[in-house]
């Protein structure tokens, strides 16, 4: 049996180009994530304060973000921030616990559940879960490979010390830290007690 095989390679053809035709009108969803969050921040952080005067507007921004991809972590993170500076803790911890669900292995959002606890006030339960973050800290650490992970985990590891109450531990890894990385100068020019003065 005989086959056109110059048409069957035009057929082909337009049917490729019919199918790229399709995929680039469908509309990338990281694309309207990305654009909700950028608005969502424009509205927010200001100065690197978290501005709460159009609460509700963003509030609607980082949902819908979070209805179209809720896998990833920014809208989750950055409604945290609004929600404590609104003094919504109980929000706060539903909103940080879906981060925790998703994600249980990672130190910070174990850190900023124990921050949340805090300011709620129960010091018991915050303290408790800066152990487990102190703990998977630890572990990432050992697991780390990369210069810039092993920074962001080792200062991690100075707040969370520090948070616990155990400041000479903490100050003397914000020592050896100073000493074992290049740093920022804006980190770098800081003794321990003007450090922690700015995390708080």
């Amino acid at each position: 049996m005989k086959t056109n095989l110059l048409g069957n390679l035009k057929l082909g053809s337009l049917c490729f180009m019919c199918v790229c035709f399709v995929i680039s009108s469908c509309k990338n969803p990281n694309n309207d994530y990305d654009d909700l969050m950028k608005k969502a921040h424009q509205l927010t952080v200001k100065n690197n304060q978290i501005d709460t005067s159009a609460y509700d507007k963003v509030l609607v921004l980082l949902d819908s973000a979070i209805a179209i991809i809720p896998q990833r972590t920014e809208a989750y993170s950055l409604k945290n921030g609004l929600l404590i500076a609104k003094k919504k803790y109980d929000k706060a911890i539903i909103n940080n616990y879906r981060l925790i669900s998703q994600y249980p292995n990672n130190p910070l959002y174990r850190m900023n559940y124990g921050y949340i606890l805090k300011f709620k006030g129960d010091s018991m339960a915050s303290q408790k879960e800066f152990n487990k973050a102190l703990f998977l800290n630890q572990h990432a650490l050992s697991k780390s490979k990369e210069e810039n992970d092993k920074l962001s985990l080792a200062l991690q590891r100075v707040e969370l010390l520090h948070a616990l109450k155990r400041n000479s531990e903490s100050e003397k890894l914000f020592n050896s830290v100073k000493d074992g990385f290049k740093l920022n100068e804006n980190i770098q020019n800081l003794n321990y007690a003007e450090y922690i003065s700015k995390l708080e």
